[in-house]
């Protein structure tokens, strides 16, 4: 049995909510079976679609690995070098676990591959490591990691709009996050921790409240 691990995120670039990281261990002989099913980068898929793929990949995963980052870490933290830091939390529980791993793939965003790279060599794996952009679309573990990663997201925004009301989608690019939040400072003077203070989305609505990063 060759082993297998994929790994991304979710909620990297919204203003509001905690990112997720995922990593999903998985037989390389059951990944045939997951591209046959569909299973492909969650951005293509449907909430409704997004629940019933994570169901098979939690029944097919060997094991799935999640880190939760919270808005203040990421308000005083380069998101990148928290990224790197999960990505190998998730490597170096993977190996530990695992003795079979083969190989391990992972979606990079804007970070050097090949340093990435050295620190996984540093944790005394000799196999394969495929670091790229946009590996979620291109391979079948990442994809399945990626689902993980959105569904996780998506249930901590579900229960975020219950305690606040309804935001949107969290993103600078949806005018009714944006609309939310300039109202929320409006009427309260000051915004909830559940939102980044450190995009330069909120210097613009409400520059007492923008945290520049050290």
């Amino acid at each position: 049995m060759s082993l297998i691990l994929g790994i991304d995120e979710a909620g990297k670039g919204p203003v509001i909510g905690n990112m997720f990281v995922a990593g999903v261990v998985i037989d390389k002989a059951v990944i045939v079976k997951l591209k046959h099913l569909g299973v492909r980068d969650s951005k293509l898929l449907s909430p409704y679609m997004r629940e019933a793929y994570y169901s098979v990949i939690k029944k097919a995963a060997k094991k799935i690995y999640v880190k939760e980052v919270g808005v203040e870490e990421i308000d005083r933290r380069n998101i990148n070098k928290i990224l790197a830091d999960k990505y190998v939390e998730i490597v170096k529980e993977a190996l530990r676990d695992f003795e079979n791993i083969e190989e391990i793939v992972i979606d990079l965003p804007s970070m050097s591959p090949e340093k990435l790279k050295s620190r996984i060599r540093l944790l005394n794996f000799r196999g394969k490591i495929v670091t790229e952009h946009f590996a979620d679309k291109k391979y079948v573990v990442v994809s399945a990691a990626s689902i993980v990663a959105k569904v996780y997201r998506e249930k901590h925004i579900e229960a975020l709009r219950r305690m606040y009301g309804d935001f949107g989608s969290g993103y600078p690019s949806d005018e009714k996050t944006i609309s939310w939040i300039k109202e929320f400072y409006l009427k309260n003077g000051f915004l909830p921790n559940i939102v980044r203070k450190s995009w330069k989305t909120i210097k613009n609505i409400a520059p007492k409240e923008y945290v520049k990063k050290k």
